[in-house]
């Protein structure tokens, strides 16, 4: 684990090394990643969390630092206040503005995180908490924003 050195002024965050083992796909930067349970490295390769790994949502262990190619190691943010995190910004009735507080899912739709209001996640631990409002758009759509994780 690598750990940033502790100071009154920036908050603290914990790190761990990846390899990222997609076939193709780089990690995207501030995008969830889980890891890969296929019998091989268990432990020390991870997956974007895209459509088709809705079954390994359980395995979410981070936020990608930097994007990172396939086949090469990577920072995975594991602990800490994020500021780019992807997150989902569409609109619908029940997916309104997000909020300050509100729990992050993983979306494998988009390898995203999306808000659910507080309370309503029910089978999900708060692995990351929205730390900022966030418009809700009329279109599947993306943004970044601050998240805090708690992956550990």
């Amino acid at each position: 684990m690598l750990l940033k050195r502790i100071n009154r002024t920036d908050p603290e965050q914990v790190f761990i090394i990846l390899r990222n083992d997609e076939a193709s796909a780089a990690w995207v930067k501030g995008g969830p990643v889980v890891l890969q349970s296929d019998g091989t490295r268990d432990g020390v390769d991870a997956i974007k969390l895209v459509t088709g790994t809705a079954a390994k949502v359980p395995l979410l262990v981070g936020i990608a630092d930097k994007a990172t190619v396939a086949g090469d190691y990577g920072m995975v943010q594991v602990y800490g206040m994020r500021t780019d995190a992807v997150i989902n910004q569409a609109g619908t009735a029940s997916n309104a503005n997000g909020a300050v507080g509100d729990v992050l899912i993983p979306w494998t739709a988009s390898d995203a995180f999306s808000g659910v209001a507080a309370g309503a996640a029910t089978g999900y631990s708060p692995w990351a908490v929205l730390m900022q409002t966030v418009a809700s758009s009329a279109t599947v759509a993306t943004t970044t924003g601050k998240v805090f994780l708690r992956c550990m």
